[in-house]
């Protein structure tokens, strides 16, 4: 089973979206999964 770096919060009210907590406690928890999400989510804002 894969660990996951995120935890599902809640959903955003009238949306299909879900907040995401994320914990980085070292330079290691900065890892490939980390990147290709905070580079989706930095992709994402720049639409806006």
């Amino acid at each position: 089973m894969k660990a996951t770096c995120f935890r599902k919060i809640a959903q955003v009210p009238g949306t299909s979206d879900y907040n995401h907590h994320l914990r980085l406690l070292s330079a290691d928890d900065l890892n490939e999964e980390v990147r290709t999400y905070l580079q989706k989510a930095y992709a994402n804002g720049k639409l806006a």
